[in-house]
């Protein structure tokens, strides 16, 4: 009996080993890009390794190729795993509106006249608006009623 599972343990062995050999894939390694993933339904992304992710059935998953594609398509990341994050937005020294880069409005921006944002917090600062063509985030509510309070004070001074 020890033969036996002895002899299916080497055989999965080579059947993995071999796998790989044909496949061109070898095993993951350390410093690697972590797949980033989220469901079509939700709001989250998600390293490939995270508990809330291995709950993703496959016709729901989406799979992300970069940060900044989960944050176009209006992905937040994980609190729990922490996945990378990328909040690039791109305006034009000529224009009060911010963008995606991917966005084809963003694409008519001369490289002399292109600003870029890490947030889009940063844009509105810059009195910047959300473009209407790849609709990128508003700021959060919160920072909106700042603005308006600050504003306001400058208003009555």
């Amino acid at each position: 009996m020890k033969l036996w599972l002895s002899g299916l343990f080497a055989v999965a062995v080579i059947l993995v080993v071999g796998t790989w050999a044909l496949t061109g894939e070898a095993p993951k390694k350390e410093g690697k890009a972590e797949e980033l993933v989220g469901a079509k339904d939700g709001k989250k992304y998600h390293l490939a390794s995270c508990a809330a992710a291995a709950n993703i059935k496959d016709d729901n998953k989406v799979v992300f190729k970069s940060a900044q594609a989960a944050f176009e398509a209006g992905y937040e990341p994980c609190a729990t795993c922490k996945p990378p994050v990328e909040t690039r937005l791109v305006g034009s020294k000529d224009s009060d509106k911010y963008h995606f880069p991917s966005c084809k409005m963003a694409a008519k921006i001369k490289k002399a006249n292109l600003v870029e944002f890490k947030s889009v917090e940063d844009a509105v600062k810059d009195k910047r608006t959300a473009c209407t063509v790849c609709k990128p985030p508003a700021p959060a509510a919160d920072e909106t009623k700042k603005d308006e309070g600050k504003k306001d004070d400058a208003k009555k001074n």
